[in-house]
């Protein structure tokens, strides 16, 4: 959908005026704009034992302003016995060519009840795409180290690039 003049200025200012999240958005966008990626800030759980099943969904940011929704399933295996839900971002290079379809994710994790973790994020073909994190609750071993395969599908844009 694209925004008029006056449009934009309503959602900019509620944005701006929502406390951490808001600023998160913000941060989100300015990110997306400045490095030449497409962000994605969401929420999202897993669990297992050795193997494992992960899901999430939240708003992605594209470099050239667009904001969609998007939604992620996969499973998980290796070295973890815990079960979490967190707040979660994840950066990939360029626009939704990459940002969406499979990822390959390589998870080091840890905590006991606040949890966080760090990733790193390849295409099927083992090819660098990014980066991601996240924080929240959880329980099971300290630290935990494993692989994940997902599929992310994204929305068509909610809001279009600015002209």
């Amino acid at each position: 959908m694209k925004l008029t003049r006056t449009e934009r200025i309503i959602v900019e200012s509620i944005i701006s005026a929502a406390g951490p999240l808001g600023q998160s958005i913000v941060s989100a966008r300015l990110a997306a704009k400045l490095l030449g990626v497409t962000v994605g800030l969401g929420v999202g759980g897993e669990a297992g034992s050795f193997a494992g099943v992960l899901a999430g969904g939240g708003l992605y940011f594209t470099p050239d302003g667009k904001i969609g929704t998007y939604g992620s399933l996969g499973g998980e295996m290796g070295v973890l016995f815990s079960a979490s839900a967190t707040l979660q971002f994840a950066m990939t290079k360029g626009g939704l060519e990459n940002f969406s379809g499979a990822w390959l994710v390589f998870n080091v994790t840890g905590g006991e009840v606040l949890v966080g973790g760090v990733s790193i994020i390849a295409d099927i073909d083992m090819n660098l795409l990014g980066i991601g994190g996240s924080i929240g609750i959880g329980a099971g071993l300290p630290f935990d180290v494993y692989g994940s395969v997902s599929n992310t599908w994204t929305s068509d844009p909610l809001v279009d690039a600015p002209d």
